[in-house]
């Protein structure tokens, strides 16, 4: 997907090309970092991370995350379930 100027895949939270379990683990760690007091996180994410395109990265995108992987067939590489919009 282009956002303006910068390509990014949905779900490729860590920014590498690839949706996997890495980015499910660097998404989580994302969340869980999150300060209560200023809303940001010490950990950083690709534009990907916003897994379900809704301008917000949160719960929901975790959760779309893991349906997505955990859908995805080992001998087609497709999932029923679809990043982004």
């Amino acid at each position: 997907t282009v956002c303006g100027e910068i390509n990014f895949l949905y779900g490729d939270a860590n920014g590498d090309g690839m949706i996997d379990g890495k980015d499910v683990t660097r998404l989580l760690n994302y969340l869980s970092w999150i300060d209560p007091d200023t809303g940001h996180s010490s950990v950083e994410v690709a534009w990907g991370a916003d897994v379900n395109g809704d301008g917000s990265i949160d719960g929901r995108d975790a959760t779309r995350l893991l349906r997505y992987l955990a859908s995805l067939d080992p001998i087609t590489g497709e999932s029923a379930v679809v990043p982004g919009p």
